[in-house]
């Protein structure tokens, strides 16, 4: 074929490899394309001292001495498009070379998830929860990948092929990154499935030849997301998996906040002969109540912020209420917590255990068992607390810093986030440090 009646250069592709070092007698190198470029094109192989076929497999001549240049002309409809050359240096042999593989097919199932295609999964859009990806790689001899290699694994979307993040640990954090994947799985949350009564994948087992992706999201109610996987070789050349039975589907599950639920359980100090139907809170001025939190479904952690005057989220696990904001007022309300059934014990915000005006007054046991759906908020009303003996600092504190309510924030066991805001009435009002709400 006379490839001079090309109008314009041909391009230069690249082989790889781009070059050998010791090649000797009967020496076996595969040559490769860029695969990329033109994959229709007719790859035509030659060579000046050794042997090419045609799919690019080179046998070194019987000699120790010389250069090779092995050349590739692509060729498409009768017309030169592309040309490269890889040099060749012959010499005394090096030790034999790992071989590597030439073709390397891909199955990506979604683990959890019945096997019907396409298939389309479904997620909360937590940051949290996992959808688990299980990928088998195997080469045209059906043995594994190397392990370096499957650190080149990527995903994509499949509309604008572009790279989903990779990120290191398993969660993803709220940001400009809506969709991401990891390789490290989240032990702390149930990954996104069926629901049980239909599931009918298998229990997720490692092989030499699979290994698993983890894909988070943060994208909105509604959204999908079409992904497939690619690979790069050592080579820096890309495969990728577009095959129908290689794609999925990602669609983010609504999500509804539980409502909570509160309700007083227990209560200490008060006067049980005292059937007159007074305020009881009048007349006891020393009491302790406890009220149950209960979550429907349950929940994974629970964690306590309290809310400043700017309604802004502080670091704060105790509500403090004094009857007045004067120099004279005596009596206040505070508030402890019990968050899981292994503690025994109310905690209180520690720097009001650091003020003496507290000292030896904020000491309780919980003896119930408590539920894991529950957690219990509890109020202490106490006399003899004279404010004019805290410091300025302190009195600032605590009129300042500790009236305002509590947040409760919860993760269920799918990773979901939801909030409830627990205090009292607003301050200045009557009997505004008795009860609490929800």
């Amino acid at each position: 074929m006379n490839h001079s009646l090309n109008a314009y250069a041909p391009t230069e592709v690249l082989l790889s490899p781009p070059s050998v070092n010791n090649t000797s007698t009967n020496h076996l190198v595969q040559l490769k394309r860029d695969p990329q470029f033109c994959p229709e094109a007719t790859a035509q192989w030659s060579s000046t001292l050794g042997h090419i076929d045609d799919r690019g497999l080179y046998t070194a001549a019987d000699r120790v001495t010389g250069t090779d240049v092995i050349n590739c002309d692509l060729v498409f409809n009768g017309v030169l498009i592309g040309h490269g050359q890889s040099v060749l240096e012959y010499g005394e042999p090096d030790a034999a070379p790992t071989p590597y593989w030439e073709r390397v097919t891909c199955t990506l199932k979604v683990a959890h998830f019945a096997d019907n295609r396409p298939v389309r999964a479904q997620m909360f859009g937590n940051g949290a929860q996992q959808l688990v990806l299980d990928l088998t790689l195997k080469d045209e001899n059906e043995a594994p990948l190397p392990a370096e290699d499957w650190q080149q694994v990527q995903l994509f979307d499949y509309f604008s092929h572009q790279t989903i993040t990779r990120i290191g640990n398993p969660m993803l954090e709220q940001g400009a990154v809506t969709w991401a994947f990891t390789t490290e799985e989240n032990h702390d949350f149930l990954p996104a499935t069926l629901p049980e009564s239909i599931l009918t994948s298998d229990p997720l087992t490692s092989t030499p030849f699979s290994n698993y992706r983890y894909l988070h999201s943060r994208a909105m109610s509604g959204a999908i997301k079409k992904v497939y996987a690619g690979l790069c070789d050592k080579y820096g050349w890309w495969h990728y998996f577009l095959e129908g039975n290689n794609q999925f589907e990602a669609g983010i599950l609504p999500y509804q906040p539980p409502q909570l639920t509160m309700r007083s359980v227990q209560k200490n100090g008060f006067d049980e002969n005292d059937f007159t139907p007074r305020y009881p809170y009048d007349s006891n001025l020393n009491t302790t109540e406890y009220f149950i939190v209960s979550v429907p479904d349950g929940f994974k952690f629970c964690s306590v912020k309290g809310v400043d005057e700017n309604n802004t989220l502080v670091n704060r696990l105790s509500i403090v209420r004094f009857e007045r904001d004067a120099l004279s007022a005596q009596h206040c309300s505070v508030t402890g917590l019990i968050l899981n059934k292994a503690q025994s014990t109310v905690i209180f915000d520690p720097e009001l255990l650091s003020m003496p005006l507290f000292a030896g007054r904020l000491e309780y046991n919980y003896q119930d068992e408590l539920q894991p759906d529950e957690v219990i908020v509890t109020v202490h009303r106490l006399s003899n607390i004279p404010l004019a003996l805290a410091s300025e600092n302190e009195r600032s504190r605590l009129l300042g810093h500790f009236p305002h309510d509590l947040v409760l924030q919860f993760q269920d066991k799918y990773g979901n986030r939801f909030e409830k805001s627990i205090g009292f009435v607003p301050r200045h009002q009557g009997r505004h440090r008795n009860e609490l709400t929800l």
